[in-house]
Order: structure tokens, then C-alpha cells, then sequence
């Protein structure tokens, strides 16, 4: 093999000689650190041989050595990714240009040896197609485009230069790959990624080296290289032939100082031209968001690439196709893509001075094509010319749009004037894509620099009273002429609204064609803008006529159309255009919706006095939510798109409410007069009871209901004094439904009368209860505390809204929504009034057995617990409604009694008094007491000794878990030296136990506490923390169920359990080989099959868990099985035996955790 060594050329020295293989080198990595570590001059003025005299030292022992490694590796057949992936992964890792530059004249340098430029360039493209490292990949893109660009391989090495590009070629296909699959969607645009930009990159300078002419002589020195190139003139005409089949096609262009492309190159060039057409499609998705007009440029790219490919497409389905056909295509794609490539590049590294020069050479050709084109009579050479055209502005267009703000204005205004007559030349022609590029060059001139509309007074109109017909016609396209006078005939018709043309605007604004009606939408805003400007108000007249022909132009099929209709909206009259307007919100077309959306608005925020429009917007949706569905109940009132059915929402004819009302937020920060707008809305909704819309409207605007509650409850407390009641017998037959027609539209709208005031208290927010000193709000019921005993609301208190809500509750003879809505509305009041006054109410509903005030009361403090948390939970009546609460839980029911749905309520109470309580910061430091006590503990029954730890009381979970777990009877909940009240509690109880239903209610309460736990994040129980209910009531029941001989107090522990395991997820972990163990000793149980079933639930819970916990009682899981085994081939029940048969199932059969849970 020949040994590895720098040619001597021009007087060069060799830098090294190869010497006998078997000399030991230094370890490779070391050698590539040290040549990496040097500095880029340093190794330059190394490898390019600059001195005459042998160079020495630690670097070029190191290049030496390197080459030698690289000799060893290609005679051994070896493939050279040892020294390949370190300098890809170099340039990656360092991006600067020196990192670069060493490493490309490092491969520059092992290139100039043939065998080990085979090897390389071989490794090159099989590290490309095999390997997945993006790192890798991209730094194979970067060093490829640097040996290309940097002409790495040049003079007497041509073969291998076409070598390289014919790999660069096979290449192509997988760099596109990453192209496209290199994209990432953010705001519905694709944009690229570093990778993506490199192998896009890479494409683009591999096909423009294939456009290049061939390698200069060897006399010709690099400097004088770079001479010859700079006298190249950049473009010349592109000429068009006719093939055989008629069909023009584009020759190749000449270029001065140029000489022959080589075939070989063009053909590879054309071999690729599919490639090509993918390449520009990626690239104009990825500049459609930054780089507008680069886009629109890369758009006319790819369609002439697509002629070309048409035109290769044609010639292959013919049988006899000429060898100067094929040349044909093939030179014309190398012409154009020799100037496309340079304009493409993501990542630009000519300096920043040139775009200026080829923009001038840009326009210079473009001028000459233009003024050719009026000279030329010739069709076939003006189609040329039409053509070149295209092609320059195309060019124009890459340049410019890729240029940032300051290079962007500071070419437009070399250019000059100059540029702009001609770019408004090419608008007169009928082209599509001259006009098209010309019109996007003129838009990015106008919003990118100074130079705009208002710059181009020189190209103005004179004398308007002559020349409006014309200016008119020129509306019917949509051109820079159109645009610019736009003004001119909106000014026009501002002064002159009578004048003739107004009709010939009006039909150009109903016209078949968007372009005319977009036009005639920019004059009418122009006009009321005008207008506005000036204070000058069109005539009625003339703005009705716009607001029909706008009202058309909201199902128009363009969106810029129906949105700037939208807008013009709002200077006109609501009287006129609302109706309107709210039925085309529920058009069939969903075009036409949002259109009349956005209009409603634009109406609002147009008028300052906002009463008159709203009324008016009230009473359209009004009357087509009646001729939609009308609510068929009052508890639809107030509630959104309930009333309106889907078969008639799916038929267009359907009202979804909400569709106006999302607009409402919109137009209400503009509003300055509340007092004023409430007023309005309150007494329309007192007149109007059973509209649903009013109070619809009112939960949009809450807020600011809530800024004017002195407004609101004056209004309310007068309403509500005048009200009328329904009595006894009326009410009797409404329940049971023996009313007339007559009565029952009587009681419908008492029904609804009374429910309206307390429908607008349920929209306020919950700081509008919070003012303890509003007299309208509390009266004199804020001065009450919870020694004041009894308190009872008299009809002297009923000129408050707290008197006025707690009547409605209680009473006797009232509706059932209006008590609930009453009960749920107490329950947002301060707890200062309302837990006092509540406190008393229950009381006496107990001691009367009043069902249905007890469900009201305990619905009051149930919904004061979930909206006050904490606030509630802390205050001292609680401890005589916890009181309270046990009295309901001690009586006797049955499952479908008035008494059992009044025992849920207590149950749930209790639940969210725990929760409440878990958020109270001291309340985890209680617990860990109880925790402490519970460790020094040997049997449950002494946790639970009062005497000892009396703290306990203090806490409801603690007296909950106390409850369940003790058999003898202690009460906590009723004794208390405070609280004196007659209970109904049997005497014998006091004697005696704890009955057993008593203790399976605490035992439901925990179950309760769990699931609210478990939903925190979707109510208002945000910072309930479960670790902290977890720790204490797991390690009780645990020490409870293993110490206890209570059969269906165990099965009731385990299923409190089960919930914990189910709602708590993670936060058992844990206890959870615990927990194993329990259900394991319940599946073992002897005693009832009621716990056996329990602990069965339970072990299926925990392998449903979580991966954590499943991970944990993995090691046990096998006693688990030969108890289960066991169970389900000899246990008498059958439910427990095919349980543990699914069970046994998946511990054998992996199995998703939603079906685990499911058995």
C-alpha cells in the first residue's frame, strides 16, 4: 500500500513520512484531542505547508500520527469511524466556525490521500444511512456542507470531487427524510428543527455544488480564482425553446466568463428533481410564519419545479426521446437552481453586503425583460419574456424575504424609486403569478418599511370629480391599484354620500367576485372611519344600506371579509341590526355564526349608554329561546342550555344560550355605569319571572354585581317583601298534580316570581357575602353570637336578605327548589350569623322531628363547610351541630324513610366537618398526638380512654374513629357541659353499648371523607392533605380489626379501608404490606362471609394500585394466592368463591388496573 504522505506541490515540504507499521502510535483518542485542542492557525499554517522547513513538535507529531492511524486502519480494511465520529461529534459540541474550519482541514488533508479518501467518504455515507445519534447526524450535515462550500476537494483531485458528489447524492434521500420528518407544530405552523435546518442545508449545498462549473486548471491560483468569479455577471436571460410536441420548455442560459457544466452533473441534478420538489415544500411550510414573502417566493419555486417535472413526466411516456431533450431539462433545472439554492439556505453565510449587489442585478434584469416585453410583438418571446419575469421577481421575493427589518429597509431604499415603478409595472400585466409576486413584494414593502401607501403620492390621482367611475371600476381586482384607492373613494363618498357611484359601490359590495367585495369592505371602512374622524354622521339612509349589504356579508365565504364586517358593526343603529344579528348566532353556518358573534360585540362596545342596546339583546334572545324550547320546569330557570332540546339544536333551530352569553365578558369591562345597568336588568327580570335568559346574563356579569351589592339587595329585599305565598292547598295539588290550567299557571309563576331574587343571589360571588356590617345583607342578625341561645327569625327580620333566605327555608308551606335554593344560599353567608342561627333551627328540627327543616338546615352547613372550609369548621357552634348530628344518627330507620335521607345528610356533614378540619394547620399536629399515643398503646380500648387523653375531643375524626371502633358507650358527641338540650336518645343506650348502626355510620362518615379527599382537585377541598388522614385513621382501624372479635365491625373497618386504598392511591403506601396482611387474615376468617368478602375486596384493590404498591406486596403475594386457592374451592359462599377466582385469574394473567378495580 502506498504510504500515506502529502503531495509536494508548489514548492511544498511533506509533513510527514510514513515508517514501518510495526511502530507503536499513540493512543488514537490522544492523538484527536491534541490535533483538536490546537488553534485553528496553528493547524492551517500546518497543514498547508506554508513553511519550507520540516515542521516539528507535539502537533504535527500528533497529524502524523494521525494520518498513520488512518493508513494502519485502511490497509487493515478497518472502517474509519473511530476518526470520523469524534470530529462529527466536535463540531456539534463546539458550534463556532474555528471548530469547523479544524475540522474540515483535517479531512481536507487525509483527502489528498486516494485510498484514504475512499475509506472516508465510503464511512461518510454508511454513517449516515446506519446510524440514529441526531448528534451524529447533524454534525455529518455541518461538515459536509463546509467540504463543500470550502471547496475541500479541488485541483488535481477531480475524481474524487465527483466521487463525493455522486455520495452526496445517494445520500440526498435520507436528509430529506429528516427534512421531513424534522418539523414541529406550535400554533398551527411547522417549524424546524437545528437538525432539520442542517439537513436542509446540506441538500442545498450538495445540488448547488452540481451546478457549479468544472474545477479550474491547475495554473489558475485560488486568488485568481476568486477574481474570475467576481467579474461573472450573476444572471442573464433565460431562453425558451419549443420541443418537438410544441410545448415551451426553458433552455440554458448563458453566462459571460462561464464555461461548459459538466453532463454527468446535470444529469445527477436531474435525477434528484423529485427530491427537490419535496426540499421546497418543507421549506415554504417553515417560512410561512416568520418569512412571508420568502414563502411566497419558495411557492413559485415549486411550482416551476413542477413544470419541470411535468415536462420530464411527458418526455418519459414517450417511446423516442432525444438525447437533446433530456439535455434540455436537465440544464434548464441547473440554471435555475444555481440561483434558487443561494437564496435558499436557512443558515446564510455570505457576508452581509452582497444581497445588495444581487438585489441591483436583480432589477436590472427585471427592467430589461419589462421594457422588452412592450417592444416585443413576437407571442411566443413575450411568453419568454412573461416568464423570465416570473423567474427574477421569484428571486427578489427569497432574497428580500429572508433579509431581517434593517437589511430589509436598507435595500428597499437603495433600490429606490425606481424599484417600485417597476414592481407597479408588472401589476398591469394579466399574469397570475407576475402579479402575485409583485403584489406580496409591495406588501412586504409597506408593513416592513417606512416606504408605504402614503410615501407614493407621485403615483396619486388628480381631479376626483372626474375620475371616481374609473377609480371604481378599479375595484374589481384585487391589485396595488385597488389598494391605493381605496382612500381616495371613501373620502369621496364621505363628503359626497348622494353621489351616483354610491349604487355602483353597493353592487361591487354584492359581487360574485372577493376580490371586488373585499375591496368595496375596505372602502366602507374607510368611510366610517371617515366619518368617526370628523363627527359627521351618515344619514339614516345611507347607514341602513350598509347595514343590509353588511348583514349579506357575514355568510360571505372569505374570513377576512366576514370578519371586517363584523367590526363596522358598531356604528350602526341596534334597534336596526340586533335581531338580526342574534338569529344569524344560530345559523346553520358556522361561518355566519361566528361572524354575527363577533358583531354583537363590535354593537356593544359601540354604544356609551349601554341599557337601551342590552334590553334590546334581552329580548331578542328572549323571543328565540320561546320559538326554540321554552324551559318546561322553573328549575331550568337561570340554567344554561337546558331548555333547548338536541334535536332542535342539530336542526339549526335549537338555542344554546351560551353561544351569546360567551360574549358577554367581552363587551362588560367596557361598561363604566353599573348602578344604572342593574337596575335595568333587575326590574326586567322581576317583570319578566320566567325569562331564563336574565339570569343568564346576570352570571356573566357577577363580578361586577358584586362592586354594586347595595344596589342589588335594596332591589331585592323591596321584591321580596311584596311576594306572594302559595298556601297550603294549592301547593297539595300542585304535588300531586290535580291542578286546572288556570291554578297551575298561577303557581307557575308565584313558582317563578319567588325564585327570581334568589336566582340573582346565587350568581354574586362569595366576597359579596362577606360585608358583616351591610344593614340591607344582615340587619341585626350580624351582632349574634352563639350564647345568645335561641334565635328565631320573626317577620320584623325579613328586611334583611338573611332573615328573608332563612323564612324560605324553613318554612313549612313552601316550594321545594325554592327552600333548596334558600338553603344553599344560607350556606354562603358569614358563619358569624349563620352557624347561630342555624344552630338554633336545627335544634328545634330535632326536638320536633321537622324533617324537612332538619334536611334544609343540614344542607346550609353542609354547603357552609364546602365554600368556607376552615372559616366554618373553627367556629364554636359546630361543636352543638356535631352534637346535634348524633342525636339524627341514634334514631331508628329504614333505608327508604325520611329519617334515613336525613342520616345521609348528618353523614355527609360530619365528612366535610373532617375535611374541613384537615386544613386547619394545627390539625395535623392533633393527629400526630393521637399517632404517638396509639404506638405506646397495646389494645385499642386504651387509645380511646377519655380520662387519659382528653384532646381527643377536640378533633371530629378523632370522636368519628372513637365511635366506630369502642363498644362501650361514652358519647363524646353528646356530652358536653356546654350543651343542654333534650335529646331523643333511648336511656337504655346510655346504659348499655354503642348500637351497632350508630358505629356503621361513623364507619359510612370515613367512607364519605375519602371520596372528598379523593375529588379535592375538582371541588373547592384544594388543600385537604391525605397523608394526614391516612397516617391516623389506617393505623387505628389496622390495630382495631387485629384485636377486635366483632365480625361486622371488622367487615365494616376493612371496607372504610378499601376506600382508603381506592380514593387515597399513593398515600397508603405505607401501610400496604399492612393492609396485605389484614385482608389476608379476613379471607381466613371463620366468622361471617361478609368480612371474608371485605378482605377479598380489599387484596384486589391493592394489586389494582398503584405500580408503587403493587411493587411493595409483591414479595407476599404468594400466601395471598394459596389463601385464595383455598377460599375459592371450599368457602359456602358463592360470591366470596368467584371473587377469589378472579382474583387468583390475575395474579396468573397480567392485567390492565381498571379491570383489577372492576373485580
Amino acid at each position: 500500500m502506498a504510504a500515506f504522505s502529502s503531495v509536494e506541490e508548489e514548492g511544498g515540504v511533506q509533513i510527514w513520512e510514513s515508517t514501518s507499521t510495526n511502530t507503536r502510535l499513540p493512543p488514537l483518542g490522544r492523538i484527536l484531542n491534541s490535533v483538536l485542542s490546537a488553534r485553528p492557525g496553528q493547524l492551517e499554517a500546518l497543514l498547508s505547508q506554508r513553511t519550507r522547513h520540516e515542521q516539528r513538535g507535539t502537533l504535527n507529531e500528533a497529524v502524523s500520527a494521525l494520518g498513520k492511524h488512518a493508513e494502519e486502519m485502511v490497509h487493515r480494511n478497518e472502517p474509519l469511524d473511530q476518526i470520523l465520529l469524534p470530529l462529527l461529534q466536535h463540531v456539534v459540541k463546539f458550534k463556532g466556525m474555528q471548530n469547523r474550519k479544524k475540522v474540515v482541514l483535517l479531512l481536507q488533508w487525509l483527502f489528498q490521500n486516494e485510498d484514504t479518501f475512499t475509506a472516508l467518504a465510503d464511512g461518510l455515507e454508511k454513517l449516515l444511512v446506519e446510524n440514529d445519534d441526531h448528534h451524529i447526524v447533524l454534525g455529518w450535515c455541518v461538515v459536509v456542507r463546509e467540504l463543500i462550500e470550502k471547496r475541500a476537494i479541488t485541483g488535481s483531485q477531480h475524481r474524487n470531487a465527483e466521487k463525493l458528489f455522486k455520495i452526496c447524492c445517494r445520500c440526498i434521500s435520507q436528509l430529506l427524510s429528516i427534512v421531513h420528518g424534522g418539523s414541529v407544530e406550535q400554533d398551527g405552523f411547522l417549524l424546524p428543527t437545528r437538525l432539520s435546518i442542517a439537513a436542509a442545508d446540506c441538500i442545498l449545498i450538495c445540488t448547488q455544488a452540481l451546478t457549479e462549473e468544472e474545477s479550474f486548471p491547475k495554473s489558475v491560483t485560488s486568488k485568481k480564482m476568486e477574481e474570475h468569479k467576481d467579474n461573472r455577471q450573476l444572471v442573464t436571460p433565460i431562453n425558451i425553446a419549443e420541443n418537438s410536441e410544441g410545448c415551451f420548455v426553458e433552455d440554458l442560459p448563458s453566462t459571460s466568463g462561464r464555461g461548459p457544466l459538466s453532463i454527468e452533473r446535470e444529469t445527477l441534478l436531474w435525477d434528484q428533481l423529485d427530491n427537490l420538489v419535496t426540499l421546497v415544500q418543507c421549506l415554504q411550510m417553515w417560512s410561512k410564519r416568520s418569512r412571508p414573502l420568502h414563502a411566497k417566493g419558495l411557492e413559485q419555486v415549486s411550482k416551476r419545479l413542477h413544470g419541470m417535472r411535468t415536462y420530464r413526466d411527458s418526455l418519459r411516456d414517450k417511446s423516442d426521446v432525444s438525447e437533446s431533450e433530456m439535455k434540455i431539462g436537465a440544464a434548464v433545472l441547473s440554471a435555475c437552481w444555481k440561483h434558487y439554492a443561494k437564496l435558499m439556505f436557512l443558515e446564510a453565510c455570505s457576508s452581509s453586503d452582497q444581497f445588495k449587489g444581487t438585489l441591483m442585478q436583480f432589477i436590472a434584469a427585471l427592467q430589461h425583460y419589462t421594457q422588452n416585453d412592450y417592444q416585443e410583438e413576437d407571442p411566443k418571446k413575450k411568453q419568454n419574456g412573461l416568464e423570465t419575469r416570473t423567474f427574477f421577481l421569484a428571486c427578489m421575493a427569497l432574497l428580500l424575504g429572508r433579509l431581517d427589518s434593517d437589511n430589509f429597509e436598507t435595500a428597499v431604499a437603495e433600490a429606490g424609486s425606481q424599484f417600485l415603478n417597476l414592481l407597479f409595472a408588472q401589476l398591469q400585466h394579466t399574469d397570475e403569478d407576475l402579479t402575485d409576486m409583485s403584489v406580496n413584494i409591495l406588501r412586504a414593502i409597506i408593513f416592513r418599511s417606512p416606504i408605504g401607501i402614503s410615501g407614493n403620492a407621485e403615483y396619486g390621482f388628480a381631479g376626483m370629480e372626474t375620475v371616481i367611475p374609473l377609480l371604481i371600476d378599479l375595484l374589481d381586482e384585487r391589485d396595488s391599484a385597488a389598494r391605493a384607492v381605496v382612500l381616495l373613494i371613501a373620502e369621496y363618498f364621505a363628503i359626497n354620500p348622494n353621489a351616483e357611484g354610491i349604487r355602483e359601490l353597493f353592487a361591487r359590495l354584492d359581487s360574485d367576485n372577493n376580490n371586488t367585495r373585499r375591496n368595496a369592505l375596505d372602502v366602507i371602512s374607510e368611510l366610517m372611519a371617515v366619518c368617526s374622524e370628523s363627527g359627521h354622521v351618515p344619514a339614516p339612509s345611507l347607514r341602513e344600506n350598509i347595514g343590509k349589504h353588511l348583514l349579506d356579508r357575514l355568510g360571505d365565504e372569505e374570513l377576512t371579509n366576514r370578519l371586517q364586517a363584523s367590526k363596522l358593526f358598531a356604528q350602526l343603529d341596534p334597534l336596526f341590526v340586533m335581531p338580526a344579528l342574534v338569529r344569524l348566532v344560530y345559523s346553520r353556518d358556522v361561518r355566519v355564526r361566528s361572524a354575527a358573534s363577533d358583531a354583537i360585540v363590535a354593537v356593544l362596545r359601540g354604544q356609551t349608554h349601554p341599557c337601551n342596546v342590552i334590553s334590546v339583546l334581552l329580548d331578542c334572545i328572549r323571543d328565540n329561546v320561546q320559538n326554540a324550547s321554552p324551559p318546561k320546569h322553573p328549575r331550568q330557570v337561570g340554567e344554561s342550555s337546558k331548555y333547548s332540546g338536541s334535536a332542535a339544536s342539530h336542526s339549526g333551530s335549537g338555542m344554546d344560550v351560551d353561544r351569546i352569553m360567551r360574549l358577554v365578558p367581552k363587551w362588560s369591562s367596557t361598561v363604566q355605569d353599573w348602578d344604572s345597568l342593574v337596575k335595568m336588568l333587575l326590574r326586567k327580570m322581576f317583570a319578566e319571572t320566567s325569562n331564563a335568559v336574565i339570569p343568564r346574563f346576570l352570571s356573566e356579569i357577577s363580578n361586577h354585581l358584586a362592586d354594586v351589592t347595595h344596589t342589588v339587595f335594596k332591589l331585592l329585599i323591596s321584591h321580596m317583601q311584596k311576594q306572594k305565598e302559595a298556601n297550603e292547598d294549592l301547593l297539595l295539588k300542585w304535588k300531586e298534580g290535580r291542578l286546572s290550567e288556570c291554578e297551575d299557571t298561577r303557581i307557575k309563576d308565584i313558582l317563578f316570581d319567588r325564585l327570581s331574587p334568589l336566582l340573582v343571589l346565587r350568581v354574586l360571588p362569595l366576597r359579596a357575602f362577606n360585608d358583616l356590617n351591610s344593614k340591607d345583607l344582615y340587619g341585626e342578625f350580624s351582632t349574634i353570637t352563639a350564647r345568645d341561645g335561641d334565635t328565631v327569625v320573626t317577620a320584623d327580620d325579613e328586611k334583611c336578605i338573611t332573615g328573608l333566605l332563612i323564612n324560605r327555608m324553613c318554612h313549612l308551606f313552601e316550594f321545594e327548589d325554592v327552600r333548596k335554593l334558600a338553603a344553599e344560599l344560607t350556606g354562603r353567608l358569614h358563619p358569624q350569623v349563620m352557624l347561630p342561627l342555624i344552630g338554633s333551627h336545627l335544634e328545634h328540627a330535632i326536638h320536633n322531628r321537622d324533617i324537612l327543616k332538619l334536611k334544609s338546615c343540614l344542607f346550609a352547613v353542609c354547603n357552609s363547610l364546602m365554600i368556607r372550609g376552615k372559616e366554618s369548621a373553627l367556629h364554636s357552634v359546630m361543636i352543638k351541630v356535631r352534637h346535634l348530628i348524633t342525636t339524627v344518627l341514634l334514631w331508628p330507620s329504614m333505608d327508604s324513610d325520611e329519617v334515613a335521607k336525613a342520616q345521609h345528610g348528618c353523614i355527609d356533614c360530619l365528612a366535610l366537618m373532617i375535611c374541613a378540619e384537615l386544613q386547619i394547620s394545627d390539625s395535623s399536629s392533633q393527629l400526630s398526638k393521637v399517632n404517638m399515643v396509639q404506638k405506646k398503646s397495646k389494645l385499642i380500648e386504651e387509645v380511646m380512654d377519655q380520662s387519659e387523653h382528653p384532646s381527643l375531643q377536640d378533633t371530629v375524626i378523632s370522636s368519628v374513629v372513637r365511635n366506630m371502633t369502642s363498644q362501650q358507650q361514652t358519647f363524646p358527641f353528646v356530652m358536653s357541659k356546654e350543651l343542654v338540650f333534650h335529646s331523643n336518645i333511648p336511656e337504655d343506650y346510655k346504659k348499655t353499648f354503642v348500637p351497632i348502626s350508630f358505629r356503621l355510620c361513623m364507619a359510612n362518615v370515613l367512607i364519605s371523607v375519602c371520596q372528598k379527599i379523593s375529588l379535592r382537585q375538582k371541588s373547592l377541598l384544594s388543600n385537604v392533605p391525605p397523608s394526614s388522614f391516612v397516617d391516623f385513621v389506617l393505623s387505628t382501624l389496622i390495630n382495631f380489626v387485629q384485636g377486635s372479635d366483632e365480625s361486622q365491625m371488622r367487615a365494616a373497618c376493612l371496607q372504610v379501608i378499601f376506600a382508603a386504598v381506592y380514593h387515597l392511591k399513593s398515600s397508603i403506601l405505607p401501610y400496604s404490606n399492612d393492609l396485605l396482611n389484614l385482608s389476608i387474615g379476613a379471607l381466613r376468617s371463620k366468622e361471617q362471609a361478609e368480612e371474608r368478602i371485605a378482605g377479598a375486596k380489599l387484596l384486589a384493590s391493592l394489586m389494582g394500585s398503584e405500580e408503587a404498591i403493587v411493587s411493595s406486596i409483591a414479595p407476599n403475594l404468594m400466601e395471598a394466592r394459596i389463601v385464595l386457592t383455598n377460599i375459592s374451592i371450599m368457602d359456602t359462599s358463592p360470591e366470596l368463591r368467584n371473587l377469589c377466582e378472579k382474583l387468583l385469574q390475575c395474579m396468573l394473567t397480567p392485567i390492565d388496573t381498571n379491570e383489577m378495580l372492576k373485580v
